[in-house]
């Protein structure tokens, strides 16, 4: 948890990321996601905390949260981290800590940095080329499409003034309450990680579906991989090319 005191919200408002320990998967199938969000709405309901937007992808999780005012998120993430944590190990027989000790948040300090939040946060799945914003499972954008669980999308939508505007809407990064480079080392990925990262952004589930995939396509995903600290030697023995032929693939102007 959080190594000394936490910028306050004046608005309430912050944006959350929680990472695991060395990037390992922190979701091994549909069965963990649906325990999170069960967490996620328990401790939603117990501590009073108003969730705007969420987004599960492999390694961590985003949320927009209002906490209220002279409140940050930390006994609201310390009960989540700790009940998720307890039951993957309990699952997995994961041994040692799931989660980064400190996790990241930031205010959201008006209604334009909100709404360019929750964009950035739906649309994590596009950047990271697993699936559209509107198609991917894992995130509240479905909730603000009519399949409501946890979050209160009263707020966004009174902003918008409709989910199509929502939809529609491409925020200024600028805008956007993110992490920065400098907020979070990267951390060597083992290849085993490499490899499950290739196929979950390819769309693929086997190693012969994602070296099969259009030549002419790999470009972007190997420069997708190696934004998100794949080594060129693992982008080489993910698509079963040589380390040289990816070198001149990424050298060359998206």
């Amino acid at each position: 948890m959080p190594k000394g005191p936490r910028e306050i919200s004046e608005t309430g408002y912050y944006h959350v990321v929680t990472r695991t320990v060395g990037g390992i998967p922190l979701f091994e199938d549909d069965k963990d996601r649906k325990r999170y969000l069960f967490l996620l709405k328990k401790y939603h309901d117990e501590l009073g905390i108003r969730i705007i937007a969420w987004v599960l992808m492999n390694n961590h999780v985003h949320l927009v949260l209002d906490c209220g005012e002279d409140a940050n998120p930390t006994p609201f993430m310390r009960r989540l981290d700790i009940a998720y944590a307890a039951y993957f190990r309990a699952k997995t027989d994961h041994k040692g800590h799931l989660f980064q000790e400190d996790y990241w948040s930031k205010p959201i300090l008006n209604d334009e940095q909100l709404i360019s939040t929750v964009d950035y946060v739906h649309r994590n799945p596009e950047r990271a080329c697993i699936a559209s914003m509107t198609g991917y499972r894992w995130s509240s954008m479905q909730e603000y499409l009519g399949k409501l669980w946890v979050v209160d999308t009263s707020i966004i939508l009174e902003l918008m003034g409709n989910v199509e505007s929502l939809v529609a809407f491409v925020g200024r990064m600028d805008d956007v309450v993110r992490m920065r480079d400098k907020d979070v080392p990267r951390q060597k990925l083992t290849d085993d990680e490499a490899l499950l990262l290739a196929k979950q952004m390819a769309g693929v589930e086997t190693s012969t579906e994602l070296r099969s995939r259009d030549v002419k396509l790999r470009p972007k995903l190997m420069s997708k991989l190696a934004e998100n600290g794949v080594t060129q030697r693992q982008i080489a023995n993910v698509f079963g090319i040589s380390k040289s032929t990816v070198s001149r693939l990424l050298a060359k102007p998206s």
